[in-house]
């Protein structure tokens, strides 16, 4: 590493982040890195990107073989001739981005990292975490709590779901998935995480904002009693048209309904009770049904439905039919 055109040796790069070098290492990367004003250009980009690294607690599945395969292709596309000229400074810090990321995140997932993990199996389990922040987790949810957490950025890591009641603090608090970042300042909001499933997030209080994970390109504020669904591919933020306090209900018992079309509130108790509820007539989809239900069955809830309505429900095997006539 020895003048501006030596190429960056990557690993010594990150030891150096990492404050893990001998003094006659250390001597050899900063004299790479005052060698020339792309080489402090270089090192400024992984500077950020390893400090979001360890707040994240190594946040995303970076694939270090795809990001070098996006490299090689930059590479490739310059040999190309172009009918527009290229700046050969930008294309090199756009591949060197690349780059830089999957060599830092691959030495950050594999140094052993530092982080409190809490774990909810067969039940609900609640944690307070240092800033007083509470956050609740269904079953079968793991939390991660970043070593560095309250240190200028309060991270952490979740697969599952949880409901986090956030501590109001000029500094942000970040949840990060495998797709996605929710950051806010103070709040209550509830994300649900899974393999390979679509970010799901509902607001009860305050607003959140929902940042695509790794390039950051789509982004989308949510406010108290909205919810989003974040697919990473294609990558799409679309507004689910639902009641956000019923996406706690794993946690609440409560159901809230104001002024719901009742074809919502079936919607609703199916996606909760685990059911089929179909609705035989059309003229019902629109009733409108304001209650608040807390504690109950899901027959105490359709007795209750029903009788407001003056309806009927059986059971025909595994599906609930719901008959009535339509509301005036």
């Amino acid at each position: 590493m020895n003048g501006a055109r030596e190429k960056m040796n990557w690993d010594l790069l990150a030891a150096y982040l990492d404050g893990n070098l001998s003094d006659k290492e250390r001597l050899e990367v900063e004299n790479w890195i005052e060698a020339s004003a792309d080489n402090k250009k270089q090192f400024e980009e992984a500077k950020k990107i390893w400090s979001a690294t360890e707040n994240g607690i190594s946040q995303y599945n970076y694939d270090t073989e795809s990001a070098w395969g996006k490299m090689q292709g930059l590479m490739d596309e310059e040999k190309q001739p172009h009918t527009k000229t290229r700046s050969m400074r930008t294309w090199w810090y756009s591949a060197a981005a690349v780059f830089i990321f999957a060599m830092i995140a691959y030495w950050w997932a594999n140094r052993g990292i530092d982080y409190k993990e809490v774990y909810a199996g067969s039940a609900i389990v609640t944690d307070t975490l240092a800033d007083g922040s509470v956050v609740h987790l269904n079953e079968n949810t793991t939390l991660r709590i970043s070593q560095n957490y309250g240190n200028k950025v309060r991270a952490v890591w979740l697969q599952g779901e949880g409901l986090f009641e956030v501590k109001k603090d000029t500094m942000p608090f970040y949840v990060y998935t495998q797709y996605a970042r929710v950051e806010v300042m103070g709040t209550v909001f509830n994300v649900v995480s899974r393999e390979k499933e679509p970010v799901e997030l509902s607001v009860q209080e305050g607003q959140v904002r929902i940042t695509s994970g790794r390039d950051e390109t789509v982004q989308r504020v949510v406010k108290k009693g909205e919810k989003v669904v974040y697919y990473d591919k294609p990558k799409v933020i679309e507004v689910q048209d639902e009641e956000a306090s019923n996406e706690v209900f794993w946690y609440s018992k409560t159901l809230v309904f104001e002024r719901t079309p009742l074809l919502r509130v079936f919607k609703c108790l199916e996606d909760i009770y685990q059911v089929d509820i179909r609705l035989e007539s059309e003229d019902l989809e629109n009733c409108k049904l304001t209650g608040t239900y807390e504690m109950m069955t899901l027959e105490n809830v359709l007795e209750i439905i029903t009788s407001t309505f003056e309806l009927d429900y059986q059971r025909d095997k595994d599906e609930i039919i719901i008959r009535g006539e339509g509301c005036p």
